[in-house]
């Protein structure tokens, strides 16, 4: 159970907007981690369109200067909807 299930649901249908074709990637085949990647890079460009990961290949993640600052409660409905798209 949620202490905040009203603003889960909310979340959880606008990550399904932002990652939709990805979820139908996922239930075509494509591999979880690969999509949890691509999940968590629209996520970010959804807040911050000028996000690239490119700009961060090989670099840890706690020298990342620009990452948009985002609730992890899109993360977390991101991973039950893929989770839920390989269950399909």
């Amino acid at each position: 159970m949620y202490l905040r299930s009203d603003y889960y649901n909310a979340v959880e249908e606008e990550v399904k907007v932002i990652i939709a074709d990805i979820i139908t990637e996922v239930e075509n085949g494509k591999p979880y981690d690969e999509a949890l990647k691509e999940a968590y890079t629209a996520i970010y460009q959804s807040k911050d369109a000028g996000y690239d990961t490119a700009n961060y290949e090989g670099i840890d993640s706690c020298y990342y200067p620009d990452i948009p600052t985002v609730d992890s409660v899109y993360f977390n409905r991101a991973r039950k909807l893929l989770s839920e798209a390989i269950e399909n």
